[in-house]
C-alpha cells in the first residue's frame, strides 16, 4: 500500500464522503485492519474539502434566500402539514395541522426561477473543479478478491472504496 496523488472532482469527494458516513459498523468492521486505517486517513483528509463546499453551498443558499424571501418579493402563506402517509395532518379536535412559509409572488417568479438557475449553474461549476488529494492507497483487485460470498460490502459500498484504488484516477507526474 502506499501514497498517492489522485484527482476527484467536488462532487466525487462530497459524494465519498457522504456514502462514508453512512456506513454501518458491520461494513467498517468487516474490513482488513489496514484497509480501515488507510480508510480513516483518507476520509480525514476529505473531510475538509466536503465540509468547505457545504459551507460554501450553505452561505450562498443563505444569501440567496435573504434576497429573495424578502417583504417586496414573497408571501406568507399556510402550508398543510402533511403525515407519513401523504395525507394533511390533523390535531386531535380534527382541525387540519399548517405551517407558515413564504413564498415568492407571481410577479417575481420568473426573474427568481431565472436567478436560481444560474445560481445552480455556477455551483454546478464548483462541484466539477478537480482536486488532487494526496491518500493511502490499497490493492483494491486484492481486497475485492478477500471478500467473502456472504460479506456486508456491497455493490454500492465497493463502487464507493474503489476511490482508495491504487490504479484508478491517479494523477500522472508533470
Amino acid at each position: 500500500m502506499s501514497n498517492i496523488e489522485k484527482t476527484f472532482t467536488t462532487l466525487e469527494i462530497v459524494n465519498i464522503v457522504s456514502y462514508l458516513n453512512q456506513m454501518t459498523d458491520e461494513q467498517t468492521k468487516c474490513l482488513p485492519t489496514k484497509f480501515r486505517w488507510n480508510l480513516k486517513k483518507n476520509l480525514e483528509k476529505l473531510l475538509p474539502l466536503a465540509k468547505r463546499f457545504e459551507d460554501f453551498r450553505n452561505d450562498i443558499s443563505q444569501e440567496f434566500q435573504k434576497e429573495w424571501f424578502t417583504e417586496e418579493r414573497s408571501e406568507e402563506i399556510e402550508q398543510p402539514i402533511m403525515d407519513d402517509n401523504g395525507n394533511p395532518a390533523v390535531d386531535s379536535d380534527g382541525n387540519q395541522l399548517t405551517n407558515t412559509v413564504r413564498r415568492i409572488k407571481k410577479e417575481f417568479m420568473s426573474d427568481y426561477d431565472a436567478n436560481l438557475q444560474e445560481q445552480n449553474g455556477r455551483l454546478r461549476e464548483i462541484l466539477e473543479e478537480e482536486n488532487d488529494v494526496m491518500i493511502s492507497a490499497v490493492d483494491f483487485e486484492a481486497f475485492v478478491d478477500s471478500l467473502d460470498d456472504d460479506s456486508p460490502i456491497d455493490f454500492d459500498a465497493l463502487n464507493i472504496l474503489c476511490f482508495m484504488d491504487e490504479t484508478t484516477n491517479v494523477k500522472e507526474a508533470e
